[in-house]
C-alpha cells in the first residue's frame, strides 16, 4: 500500500462509553465487532483529529435516545510514526454511505493484514473535510504512542434529543 507520510506529532481523540474506560485503548470493540473500515477480527482503536469529531462520530454510531455517560481522552502520535494515507479518490465507491460497503472492510484488512504502519488516516464520512485514524494496538509502533488522561465528557443534552426527535419524524 503507498501513500505512507511523515508528519509533526498529532493528538488524536477517542470518546466511549464511561463504562468502557479501562478498555478505551484496547481495540476491543472493534475486534469484537469490526467498524467502517474493518471487519471483526482486528485490535484497532478508532480516532478522530479533534475531540468534537470524535464525539460526532460516537453519536452517528450509537443512535440511542439516551447517550450513556462518556469518556474522553486524547493520544500523542509521535512526528516519526509512519501513517498511511489514502488518497480519497482511491478510496472505495461510495465509502461515505451509510451502508458501508464491504471493499471499506477490505481496504482496511489489506492495511492491517500488511502490518506496514502502526496508523490509517482516512477520511470521516460524518465530516469529510476531517479526518479518522485507525490505530493498530498490536502494531508495534503503537508503543510509542502516548494516551493522555481519560477525563469524563459531559456532553450536551441537545445530542440526547436529537435521536429522540428524529424517531418522530
Amino acid at each position: 500500500m503507498s501513500g505512507a507520510t511523515a508528519h509533526p506529532p498529532l493528538v488524536v481523540w477517542r470518546v466511549a462509553a464511561r463504562r468502557y474506560r479501562e478498555a478505551l485503548f484496547s481495540g476491543e470493540g472493534t475486534l469484537r465487532h469490526g467498524g467502517r473500515w474493518l471487519p471483526p477480527g482486528c485490535r484497532v482503536i478508532y480516532c478522530a483529529e479533534n475531540l468534537a469529531l470524535a464525539l460526532l462520530e460516537y453519536r452517528v454510531n450509537y443512535p440511542l435516545p439516551d447517550m450513556p455517560p462518556l469518556v474522553a481522552a486524547s493520544l500523542t502520535l509521535p512526528g516519526n510514526l509512519k501513517i498511511h494515507a489514502p488518497p480519497v479518490a482511491k478510496l472505495p465507491r461510495g465509502w461515505f454511505h451509510p451502508a458501508q460497503p464491504a471493499a471499506c472492510r477490505e481496504l482496511g484488512a489489506q492495511w492491517y493484514r500488511e502490518g506496514k504502519s502502526a496508523i490509517l488516516k482516512l477520511p470521516s464520512a460524518v465530516v469529510r473535510r476531517e479526518y479518522n485514524f485507525l490505530i493498530n494496538t498490536e502494531h508495534p509502533d503503537f508503543a510509542r504512542c502516548k494516551p493522555g488522561p481519560i477525563d469524563t465528557l459531559p456532553a450536551d443534552p441537545r445530542l440526547k434529543l436529537t435521536a429522540q426527535r428524529n424517531k418522530t419524524k
